[in-house]
């Protein structure tokens, strides 16, 4: 019933004080306790649920003692104690695990921070994706404003050249009619004497 004292150090529960197993080399195990949390109502559940996380090194230390005997495997476990011999793979298992966590912990750790710090830099990119788009809306004003004003000033460029043109037009028109002054002058004379006569 090693497997129990294996299952009790996993949950750790306590244990009865060690004692030497007369019948075998090694420690008695501890049935009182082994039948309590096999009693409980909840001991299949929280197989289950068990946090795998909580299991610590001192643990898997005081499971190897256990482990490192030649008939704790699942052949010798059917044999001498059918029902619970699922038990010992499921400690072989708990002890792996703790083995593969121990480098994932790490892991584990490393990635709560870097999404935190992920969050963190989202949240400053939401930011200032918000003034960047506050500051496109204040941008758009200003073009609007600025195209506007460009249109204006083209307007009155356009404007101003055709009263240039209308100015030299009739800028020419002044000159050819100053020339014909002389000649209107000489012949509204020329029609007045003749009125006169």
């Amino acid at each position: 019933m090693r497997i129990m004292d294996c299952v009790l150090l996993l949950f750790q529960h306590k244990m009865d004080s060690p004692s030497l197993d007369p019948e075998k080399p090694c420690m008695k195990p501890c049935w009182g306790e082994s039948l309590k949390l096999m009693g409980g109502s909840n001991f299949l559940q929280g197989l289950l649920s068990f946090p795998k996380d909580s299991i610590n090194e001192e643990t898997v230390e005081l499971l190897q003692p256990y482990m490192d005997m030649e008939d704790y495997n699942m052949e010798a476990a059917k044999k001498s104690c059918g029902d619970v011999a699922g038990l010992c793979s499921w400690t072989k298992a708990m002890s792996f695990f703790y083995g593969i966590n121990k480098q994932v912990l790490p892991l584990k750790a490393n990635l709560i921070l870097q999404e935190a710090r992920l969050d963190k830099a989202m949240e400053t990119l939401r930011e200032a994706q918000s003034q960047l788009d506050e500051k496109q809306k204040e941008l758009d004003v200003v073009q609007a404003m600025y195209d506007s004003a460009i249109a204006e000033k083209q307007a009155l460029l356009d404007d101003a050249e055709s009263c240039r043109r209308k100015m030299n037009n009739a800028t020419a028109l002044i000159e050819g009619l100053g020339g014909e002054k002389v000649r209107w002058t000489e012949a509204s004379k020329s029609f007045e004497e003749q009125i006169n006569r």
